[in-house]
């Protein structure tokens, strides 16, 4: 086997594959991050090409791993001209929307009205990003005009999600995606599926789909009503393979989808509203 670290080659025998293990913190377990760890041969030849074209636009150090930039090839099926469009249509997304600072920014008018938490992690040390949708009103949003602030809101929650997974790569941790859980207990058509609302959560699961490929290790919805439906029918076909597959939905038995987070997720890594016993 050929055993391709994050940055030198190691040898070995067996057949061509190559890893993206970086040699520091054990072979990983999760089968999710295997695959992103792993590359094939075709891949691997992929990513030097890409990875030599793409090298001098690359602002950032993140940007530059191999890691990073084997997203975009796959987000295109390895298509490289249509990976490097992808790749620099995000660069110039992210530079007029100021996405390295958009933490930073004063986020009071919104943390309130529409919370979310960003500060836990699953057993494989995934960052969790968790909210409730009961109390976000996505109907005032649009017609007080604050619909584009709102979506703004939810990028710097994939943004400060993706943060977190640069961030314990650079502490040497086998970790490559994050997962979303979304508490549907409260959700109202009048509310959340107006009319004025539904273009935000295309915008939204659009905004994922081009600037953040394949970060998703699980999208999980709790506590869906029936009538969400008519949310999942809009973004469904904006949906790639990937996020169908990262998609997992669960109604309102609370039994059910408790034991499927205590299988990923300790109970004190979650809020009492999610099945745990952290507080804040």
């Amino acid at each position: 086997m050929v055993v391709y670290s994050l940055k030198t080659f190691i040898l070995v025998v067996s057949i061509v594959e190559y890893s993206l293990y970086d040699g520091k913190s054990g072979f990983v377990e999760g089968v999710s991050v295997e695959e992103d760890l792993t590359l094939t041969y075709k891949e691997k030849m992929a990513l030097d090409k890409f990875k030599e074209q793409m090298l001098p636009h690359l602002p950032h150090e993140y940007m530059k791993q191999d890691i990073y930039l084997i997203r975009w090839l796959r987000a295109r099926n390895l298509n490289q001209k249509q990976a490097e469009e992808m790749l620099l249509e995000n660069l110039k997304w992210r530079k007029e929307r100021n996405m390295d600072t958009i933490n930073e920014e004063d986020w009071s008018d919104m943390k309130d009205d529409y919370h979310y938490d960003a500060d836990t992690f699953d057993r494989e040390g995934r960052p969790i990003g968790t909210l409730n949708i009961g109390p976000w009103n996505f109907r005032r949003a649009a017609i007080t005009g604050k619909m584009p602030r709102l979506i703004r809101y939810m990028d710097k929650l994939l943004e400060e999600a993706t943060q977190a997974v640069i961030t314990q790569q650079g502490m040497g941790k086998n970790v490559t995606q994050w997962k979303v859980i979304l508490n549907l207990d409260g959700f109202s058509i009048i509310q959340h599926a107006c009319p004025l609302c539904l273009p935000g959560y295309a915008t939204f699961v659009s905004s994922y789909e081009n600037h953040y490929p394949q970060y998703a290790d699980a999208l999980i919805l709790l506590n869906t009503p029936p009538a969400f439906q008519v949310v999942l029918e809009l973004v469904r076909p904006i949906f790639t393979h990937h996020t169908r597959q990262a998609l997992k939905i669960y109604g309102q038995d609370k039994r059910q989808w408790e034991a499927a987070l205590d299988k990923e997720i300790s109970k004190e890594e979650r809020r009492p509203e999610f099945g745990g016993v952290k507080s804040d």
